[in-house]
């Protein structure tokens, strides 16, 4: 290993000892405001009541979204199961949730397995509906590097990708059409029982209860 030359830097040195003594010259107090500005928006006040729809002013949720919402974040920890009946918005209940979680900083990396046929349908709506920058898994994609995937169970589980995917640690996972894991001997089921989680969701409209959500 080369030795790197490290130089010592007297004017930076004594503009620094100098700026110190008088604050003024460290910042400047319309970037202060502003900063100041930002940080009063984003706080969070309460764990009892939602933050995300406060932020996210363009969408209109119903009644049965936001208290699902609420249930699985406080009452079941972020493990919750959405079983919802077709066309009653459990990707925005999930997408909430998420959204909440993100605000919160309790969460940064998350794996979504989808149906293909959902996939862009995924990445479309938490983008533009929720501001979340997900992306969806390419021929090239970086598992270890992406904080909000969207791909297939079916191309997680591939040889190629599954020891790279199950070598991660995601604050969240949620899995879409989860009826698919209801039978725990299958390698659907071993697989996302596998996945190093802190969060998961789970949305089907077609619910198993006891046998999906048994070990996951």
């Amino acid at each position: 290993m080369h030795n790197i030359p490290v130089i010592r830097d007297n004017a930076f040195v004594e503009n620094y000892t100098e700026a110190i003594k008088n604050p003024a010259l460290l910042a400047d107090w319309k970037l202060f405001k502003q900063a100041y500005q930002i940080a009063d928006t984003m706080k969070i006040t309460s764990f009892n009541e939602l933050a995300a729809p406060k932020f996210l002013p363009h969408m209109e949720f119903l009644p049965h979204q936001l208290e699902s919402a609420k249930n699985a974040i406080q009452k079941m920890n972020g493990r919750a199961l959405l079983a919802d009946e077709v066309g009653l918005g459990k990707t925005i209940e999930a997408g909430l949730i998420l959204k909440e979680y993100l605000l919160r900083n309790l969460v940064q990396k998350v794996l979504i397995l989808v149906p293909a046929s959902l996939v862009n349908q995924w990445a479309v709506e938490l983008n533009q509906k929720f501001l979340i920058p997900a992306l969806t898994a390419s021929k090239r994609v970086n598992w270890q590097d992406t904080a909000i995937l969207i791909t297939t169970l079916d191309t997680a589980k591939l040889a190629k990708h599954r020891q790279a995917i199950l070598a991660q640690n995601y604050d969240m996972v949620i899995v879409d059409e989860a009826h698919k894991l209801k039978n725990h001997k299958t390698k659907n089921f071993q697989f996302v029982q596998q996945l190093s989680k802190k969060y998961c969701l789970l949305l089907t409209a077609t619910p198993s209860p006891k046998s999906i959500d048994r070990h996951l």
